[in-house]
């Protein structure tokens, strides 16, 4: 790209720092290389593979490209440059966006100190034809006017991070023969190069490109799009807006709809939940359904007691539809409460414990609970104007008929209320229906084989719907249900001693926790665990890292799932075979029996493959709406334009097909975020800050915290001290503790004394300083005292990435950063460190270094390792621990 000159052409005088301000103005804020998303990932280890393919334009369409012109070269290379512009633009979903275009073959390229510049667009939606190229030539002879300093050195300047390392501001250079300079490669060629050749009347284009990272026919389709699209902009070039024109044939958007729509399969209309699962107890009756520790229940014995109990319920005069909350620890009582409930004809509402209690009181008021089904360890938490019901009373419902009760409900009545974040600073209830339910196990193309032999865990919080295919993915198959203590979800190494004892099959897990579980279950010298499948959801999985896992349990089915709570736990499907393994290629599939997947422009049109847009989800899994929102409802659940009378959700989320027909997944449209399978309203968040006095200003973004996983980082806008700034955001972080769920609280708070601006505005998300860069706020520090202290300051050190002399012996860990996935690194260190036996729970317990030592002298004083795992932990460290919990996505 640039040629090596010597040190002096560098120096330039004023000349230079007006050209130097004017790029860094031009690239300061948040700008997208211009970019045409690639087949492959980028794999810096591998050589480029340049090939070139030739394009030849339509006679006519030449012709008329040519009477634009008017002779000009210069004019056609700003139509051409033009209409790449949109098409790159319409590619991926971005306005503003960097092309690279060399400079004028005027003077000798000795002379030159670039031989090509960024060329940044920032388009409009309501861009005419004519606005469209009178923009471009004037950016382009702007930039040809500040081509003397050096780009290389820009780049630095702005910090950006190139994926092909020699161009780091642009991915594609567009180029006409005539005009242009062609010998500006350098080292390494772009990703994309669209060299147009003129000659006499014809129009030609020879596309080069990396096939290490574009297949062949996405090139030619990319070079097919360019030609339609460069056609219709001159049939249309008095007519509205460039960004309104279709890059392909409509019927060829149409055909791809076909592929991802699975709506037509036959699924069993009438089916409820108690109807599958009653099936499942007159063909099992003695097999085991129910274990929680050393508790196990037969599914006669589990069929039973939920009817009685539901008996008790539907005497009170429930109805369906009706709202019953349950607020249980995880036991067998919370899964018998489900199925009464639903038994009963009711919807169940989940209401962990662990939630901060003004966010439970939110939900029992705005859900307009008839009764709460809950446990006497925790009935003194809820208001006594409830209606509550003891599930551990089992005088309640002694005596009672435990036969099957008739059916009030029906396949579309409610079945359960799940709350997903908001924007507005409050969860939203999602109402799930029977049949949403029942169709996702009950299909004729059903693409699992589970059956009665299969063991299941519940492992994640009832109030997240990845359990709701964990228990009825058990419970309608003759299955067996391991319900997962608490405690265990935090601690890897019991729980893989769980999987290995009980010889679990079905495995539901995110990525991260997996990986994780993974790295423990290797320490293994032989394969010993029994799994048929593990199912990832959650989160974006990187195949490649299963390798070893692969090679160790070759017989174990791995399947990436992606899902949404507004569309019933699980979408789409995909089956992860050996090559996308090796090719790290990582897609979400297709939609599963009985639902469609649509990609779509912002006007509900179909895009075309390869082309990103909004996934909206049809089919029959898309629930009834929001819970006393209906207009909320009315902005998500919109009319299915290829369904009529049907209804689409709108996921919010980006994503395109691929040339093998699957889904790749972008990301997000919208603030909406995930955190460790979490999707999670910024907007939520920041509302809830913006309550708690001294916050002038604060904006919450996803970060990388110091194990490279991704979390949530709060900067405030606050005055005072450094000192006065370091106590606020102390007391902030307590205060949103008490508000929201702890996969919510920012896992970094950054006091700054403003939020920077980019010229246009808008904040200046570069100028923000990494969270991990900022040494976190103390509690009055205090240096280590003795050898056990230094240690454990050593090993935190190690597992946060913080200098040793910035942790004090009264700081908390996960104030410093530390989360449930790093305590478990944590528990390893120390258990191989002073080799010790400490349960977990300690952690949470013992939350600072001279808390935890004084415990570790309590332990050895006691001759014996004391069993923590009944105790009772601090609010803020069971919030903390609920962290662990966030191992699978309630998608919205």
């Amino acid at each position: 790209m640039d040629r090596p000159l010597s040190e002096d052409l560098l120096i330039a005088g004023n000349q230079r720092v007006v050209e130097r301000e004017y790029w860094l103005k031009k690239l300061s804020d948040d700008v997208q290389r211009g970019y045409i998303p690639y087949d492959f990932p980028v794999d810096v280890r591998k050589d480029q593979m340049i090939v070139c393919d030739l394009f030849t334009l339509p006679q006519p369409l030449a012709h008329s490209c040519h009477r634009l012109a008017n002779g000009s070269k210069n004019n056609l290379y700003i139509l051409l440059c033009g209409c790449l512009a949109v098409l790159v633009s319409k590619y991926t979903s971005h306005l503003d966006l960097v092309l690279g275009a060399p400079v004028l073959n005027e003077a000798p390229v000795a002379d030159l100190l670039n031989l090509v510049i960024p060329l940044r667009l920032q388009l409009q939606e309501s861009m005419t034809f004519k606005q469209l190229l009178m923009y471009v030539k004037a950016q382009h002879l702007e930039g040809v006017a500040h081509q003397n300093y050096p780009v290389e050195m820009l780049a630095a300047q702005l910090g950006s991070k190139a994926a092909i390392s020699t161009f780091p501001l642009f991915d594609i250079v567009v180029l006409l023969e005539d005009i242009h300079i062609q010998q500006f490669f350098y080292k390494t060629a772009p990703a994309l190069t669209f060299s147009f050749r003129a000659v006499d009347e014809n129009l030609s284009i020879a596309v080069s490109y990396d096939s290490a990272l574009y297949e062949k026919q996405t090139i030619t389709r990319l070079a097919q799009r360019f030609i339609y699209l460069l056609g219709e902009m001159i049939a249309h070039k008095d007519d509205g807006s460039v960004m309104d024109l279709a890059i392909a044939k409509p019927d060829e958007c149409h055909s791809w709809l076909a592929p991802l729509d699975r709506t037509a399969v036959a699924f069993p209309a009438q089916a409820t939940v108690t109807q599958l699962f009653e099936e499942a107890v007159a063909l099992f009756p003695t097999n085991i359904a129910l274990q929680f520790g050393h508790e196990r229940v037969t599914y006669a014995e589990l069929n039973s007691q939920a009817n009685r109990l539901a008996r008790v319920l539907r005497a009170r005069g429930i109805q369906p539809d009706a709202i019953i909350g349950i607020y249980a620890e995880r036991s067998l009582e919370m899964v018998i409460g489900m199925l009464a409930v639903l038994k009963a004809g009711a919807a169940y509402l989940p209401l962990d414990p662990i939630y901060p209690p003004d966010r439970v009181a939110y939900m029992v008021e705005d859900s307009q609970v008839q009764s709460v089904l809950t446990q006497a360890s925790l009935i003194d938490q809820l208001p006594a104007s409830l209606d509550r019901l003891l599930l551990d009373d089992r005088h309640l419902y002694q005596g009672v008929d435990d036969t099957n009760l008739e059916p009030i409900h029906n396949e579309r009545s409610l079945a359960y209320i799940i709350y997903t974040s908001g924007t507005t600073g409050q969860p939203k209830g999602v109402m799930i229906e029977h049949q949403q339910v029942a169709r996702l196990f009950r299909n004729e193309q059903f693409p699992f084989a589970f059956n009665e032999h299969d063991t299941w865990t519940m492992f994640h919080s009832f109030c997240f719907d990845f359990s709701v295919w964990e228990m009825y993915g058990a419970l309608f198959n003759g299955g067996r249900l391991i319900v997962i203590p608490r405690t265990m979800t935090v601690d890897m190494s019991s729980y893989l001693a769980l999987l290995k004892q009980e010889r679990v099959t079905i495995l539901n897990q995110t990525p991260g926790a997996f990986f994780r579980l993974a790295e423990e279950e290797s320490k293994d010298d032989q394969p010993t665990l029994a799994l048929r499948y593990v199912i990832f959801g959650g989160e974006a999985l990187k195949p490649g890292r299963l390798a070893s896992w692969s090679q160790r349990y070759p017989q174990i089915q791995l399947i990436n799932m992606y899902g949404i709570t507004e569309t019933t736990v699980h979408v789409t499907y995909k089956e992860i075979t050996r090559e996308d393994i090796q090719l790290d290629v990582s897609t979400i599939g297709r939609p599963i029996p009985t639902t469609s997947v649509s990609i779509l422009d912002a006007r509900l049109n179909p895009v075309p493959n390869g082309v990103p847009g909004e996934l909206f989800v049809g089919g029959e899994g898309v629930a009834r709406g929001y819970l006393h929102k209906p207009e909320l409802t009315q902005q998500r659940f919109i009319p299915d334009p290829f369904h009529p009378g049907k209804s689409m959700y709108r996921t919010g989320d980006l994503g395109r097909l691929r040339n093998n027909g699957e889904i790749e997944f972008i990301g997000r449209a919208d603030q909406q975020v995930k955190i460790r399978g979490f999707r999670i309203e910024i907007g939520e968040i920041e509302a809830q800050i913006m309550k708690f006095a001294g916050i002038a200003n604060t904006i919450v973004l996803p970060v990388e915290d110091t194990d490279g996983e991704h979390a949530l980082c709060a900067y405030i806008v606050v005055g005072g001290t450094p000192g006065d700034q370091s106590e606020l955001a102390l007391k902030l972080k307590e205060y949103v503790r008490q508000y929201l769920p702890a996969y919510m609280v920012p896992a970094f708070i950054v006091p700054i004394s403003e939020l920077p601006l980019t010229e246009h505005g808008k904040i200046h998300k570069a100028l923000l300083p990494d969270p991990r860069d900022v040494i976190p706020v103390s509690i009055g520090y205090l240096a280590p005292r003795n050898q056990l202290e230094r240690q454990l300051v050593e090993i935190w050190a190690h597992i946060l990435k913080l200098p040793e002399d910035k942790i004090g012996i009264h700081d908390r860990f996960f104030d410093l950063g530390g989360n449930s996935f790093s305590v478990i690194a944590l528990h390893t260190k120390v258990q191989e460190t002073f080799k010790k036996q400490i349960p977990i729970m300690s952690y949470f317990q013992y939350p600072t270094i001279v808390s935890f030592v004084e415990h570790m002298q309590q332990m050895h004083d006691d001759h014996q390792e004391t069993d923590l795992s009944e105790e009772e932990a601090e609010p803020e460290e069971m919030y903390s621990m609920m962290d662990a919990l966030t191992q699978l996505a309630e998608a919205e």
